[in-house]
């Protein structure tokens, strides 16, 4: 099976839809279940599983229903920046172009 980063968008939206249909039939809910927990229309859960293309919102409503929002803040933890490396990129932000002065 191909990698994420080797598929086209529609085909990692495809996929992304089949897993979360697996996670919700692992869960035992149904489609008109996982609605009522999110507060969104079962033809959108629908949708997302057939590989449409859901807004943030949504995809965070359904991963939280399937306990999986941890997981991605797992993906998204960035290490902290150290005041020194802070100080760097702000340094490198600051260079401008100078100007020639005429005399």
């Amino acid at each position: 099976m191909k990698q994420l980063e080797e598929m086209s968008e529609k085909e990692q939206l495809s996929y992304i839809g089949q897993q979360l249909q697996k996670i919700r039939l692992k869960e035992d809910l149904t489609q008109s279940e996982v609605s009522k927990m999110t507060g969104l229309n079962r033809s959108n859960i629908s949708v997302i599983e057939k590989g449409g293309n859901p807004n943030l919102t949504t995809f965070l409503k359904i991963l939280q229903v399937y306990g999986r929002l941890d997981e991605l803040q797992e993906v998204l933890h960035t290490p902290e920046i150290s005041p020194m490396q802070l100080l760097k990129i702000k340094n490198k932000e600051k260079k401008y172009a100078s100007r020639s002065k005429s005399l």
